[in-house]
């Protein structure tokens, strides 16, 4: 399985839930998964996390949010796997935002929020911001006139950080996330509360940049099924909520956030 690439320009990202608690973690769960696909003849593949989230090299592994695999161009992404998962909102292969609001606030329900403010972690996210679009559109509600005004946070922590800091009213946090920071420092969330729980949908799928030939994608899912049965990280899969993986498709993720 040899690429042109050399592995000094390729990068492998900790993913789509990363928080700096679990840096160690990540590292770990990294290095055993990688292993694996080498094991199975994929080369190149690097030994260690890149946090640069930011970084411009290709990437051979990486989370994303389903509505960007839905939205891009079919060049651009190779599908790996989805994710599944195990915390107290949900269960398997489809994730769940949580509309958050500060502890004092009066706001009991989506409507409560009308000509207040959102915080966002970013318009192309969909557990932060489509899933609000997709109910209020629901109610035929423009969630662009909805909230007096819409603050781009950068991150679902930052979002609940806008929140304690009252400078937004109300939030849409993903499930997940909002379950790692309550595993790892439980007092952040103290002064949060959640007032619903949306529709479910797929969650963020694995991929890899479209410039790696699609041949690899067979080994590197015989690794994760691999990797998944190893007794010796249950542990670690446990700490990040992981249960498996389940192979779906792009068009999966197309009918899934666009029809």
């Amino acid at each position: 399985m040899k690429s042109e690439t050399s592995v000094q320009n390729i990068f492998a990202s900790p993913g789509y839930y990363a928080i700096p608690e679990l840096k160690q973690t990540y590292d770990l769960w990294w290095k055993k998964l990688s292993q694996n696909f080498q094991e199975e003849g994929v080369d190149k593949i690097p030994n260690h996390l890149s946090w640069n989230f930011s970084a411009p090299n290709q990437f051979i592994w990486q989370q994303i949010c389903g509505i960007m695999l839905a939205k891009s161009k079919i060049e651009k992404y190779h599908y790996i796997a989805t994710p599944v998962y195990n915390t107290p909102f949900f269960n398997g292969s489809r994730y769940v935002s949580l509309l958050v609001v500060h502890n004092n606030s009066k706001i009991r329900k989506l409507s409560d929020a009308k000509g207040l403010r959102v915080g966002v972690n970013s318009l192309d996210s969909h557990s932060g911001w489509n899933i609000i679009f997709k109910i209020l559109k629901k109610n035929n509600f423009d969630a662009n006139d909805y909230f007096s005004e819409i603050k781009i946070s950068g991150s679902h922590r930052e979002s609940i950080q806008m929140i304690l800091r009252n400078e937004t009213d109300i939030s849409s946090i993903d499930a997940l996330t909002w379950t790692l920071i309550e595993k790892e420092r439980n007092k952040e969330l103290h002064d949060c509360r959640i007032i619903l729980k949306t529709p479910d949908t797929l969650s963020p799928p694995w991929v890899m940049d479209g410039s790696f030939p699609k041949q690899i994608l067979k080994p590197m899912r015989k690794g994760l099924k691999k990797f998944f049965n190893d007794p010796n990280v249950k542990e670690l899969n446990k700490r990040l909520c992981l249960n498996g993986f389940k192979i779906l498709s792009r068009h999966a993720y197309e009918k899934s956030f666009l029809m």
